[in-house]
């Protein structure tokens, strides 16, 4: 009886077929968040017209879809290539440049949050006064009757 010492490939290792998929993966995923990030722009947008907060989050948000599009299309280029080492050196970048924009995505959302926890002035419970938004989106304060 013949025994065959074959082992399961793993995501990294040097099989083109494995590579390959990862990169389909990786533009795919990236490709999406894309999308993400182009949505979330547009609701921080609303968040800010409407509260008059103003968070550090939009613009992290813009930077990480670059870091999502610079993926997508280093992938892109790495699911085209033939050359190995290219491609092992397309596919490191591409998976990077996806690291970079999860991580920003998750400091975003911590300014988010941060964002819309609401402060406590000690002066506006006493005087009595309250901060509203008119419709132009600017702050003004108001008199309790």
């Amino acid at each position: 009886m013949k025994t065959h010492d074959t082992q399961p490939t793993l995501v990294g290792t040097d099989n083109p077929q494995t590579r390959d998929s990862l990169c389909v993966h990786i533009f795919s995923v990236s490709a999406t968040m894309i999308g993400v990030c182009l949505t979330v722009l547009g609701l921080l947008r609303v968040f800010v017209n409407y509260s008059g907060i103003s968070t550090l989050a939009d613009d992290i948000v813009a930077v990480t879809s670059f870091a999502f599009l610079f993926s997508c299309l280093f992938s892109y280029w790495g699911l085209h290539s033939h050359d190995h080492t290219r491609l092992h050196r397309i596919e490191k970048i591409a998976d990077t440049c996806f690291m970079a924009g999860l991580v920003g995505m998750v400091i975003a959302c911590c300014f988010v949050t941060y964002g819309m926890i609401p402060e406590k002035h000690p002066n506006s419970a006493i005087s009595g006064e309250r901060a509203s938004i008119s419709s132009q989106g600017t702050a003004h304060k108001d008199q309790k009757l």
